[in-house]
């Protein structure tokens, strides 16, 4: 007798739930079969692939801390992420910018070369001392 493959993963899909912990009663009218039908395929499940195949609670409990926790650490990732593109795109705006820290020296000419941290300096005799005019 050949039995449909489609019903052979329902039947396995059925025996899975029941051993995760659901109830057989609501199995069975869920599926609209008998409660020693799924009982049969519970056995079967087990005979064909052991004990094993099915994951305890601790395990389960375990893979969903897991899962938890690299779920955060990907959130973590994805916000530091869009931080940097914000101040990647940022930076890139304020290079297209001309800068407005340039000024005329002393002899009329335009200084264009901007000193230590951007600032451009020249000096100028005011009274008897040297000064120093940075802008």
């Amino acid at each position: 007798m050949r039995s449909n493959k489609l019903y052979d993963e329902q039947r396995i899909k059925v025996a899975q739930e029941a051993i995760n912990g659901t109830k057989v009663s609501f199995l069975a009218r869920k599926y609209s079969v008998s409660p020693s039908t799924i009982a049969n395929w519970v056995k079967f499940y087990k005979e064909r692939f052991g004990e094993e195949a099915t994951p305890s609670v601790q395990e389960r409990i375990e893979d969903a801390e897991r899962v938890q926790d690299l779920e955060t650490k990907m959130e973590t990732a994805i916000k530091l992420l869009g931080e940097k593109d914000l101040e990647i795109e940022l930076l890139r705006e304020l290079l297209k910018k001309p800068t407005p820290l340039t000024r005329q020296t002393r002899t009329g000419r335009r200084s264009d070369k901007a000193g230590v941290f951007g600032y451009t300096c020249s000096t100028y005799r005011g009274g008897s001392t040297l000064n120093l005019l940075c802008a």
